[in-house]
């Protein structure tokens, strides 16, 4: 019984703090400082960015779900990005999905290809890397957007 206790205890206070965050303005500002820095910002809205410990992920132009609650960022290509290049009208990325681990490294068994549309905000993927570059040439995307490492996009 007190091997459980033990086990369970810190669980039971790591709900409560985050349900007191859920609830309490002050403590909700400070959870995310804590968990995630600026995102960076990309492209007519678009910006990358990810929770410390954990791969990067571009995020959509931001809106106010609530008026006046606060700007909410929805994910557009998950984690982890591994490259990404962009000019006004795409955004390409290159995605390695994470391997099951704390710190979500990224797996280089299967990697995934993204084409975002900036003025209409439509992804595309196409498995292969093949596939992706036949993608490139059906949307007219410039062979000009160079492809640059993720994390020194977002900065280290």
């Amino acid at each position: 019984m007190i091997l459980i206790r033990a086990l369970v205890t810190p669980f039971v206070i790591a709900a409560a703090f985050l349900c007191c965050c859920c609830c309490c303005e002050p403590a909700a500002e400070v959870l995310p400082a804590l968990l995630e820095r600026e995102r960076v910002h990309i492209v007519g809205g678009y910006s990358l960015g990810g929770w410390r410990g954990s791969g990067l992920e571009l995020y959509e132009p931001p809106y106010d779900p609530m008026d006046g609650a606060g700007l909410a960022y929805d994910g557009v290509v998950e984690q982890t990005v591994v490259t990404i290049g962009w000019d006004e009208d795409f955004i390409l990325i290159e995605r390695h999905p994470p391997r099951v681990t704390f710190l979500h490294e990224p797996s280089t068994w299967h990697p995934e290809w993204y084409i975002v549309v900036v003025s209409t905000g439509e992804v595309q993927s196409r498995g292969s890397y093949d596939a992706f570059i036949r993608l490139r040439e059906e949307l007219g995307v410039p062979d000009s957007i160079e492809m640059r490492d993720a994390r020194e996009v977002y900065g280290g």
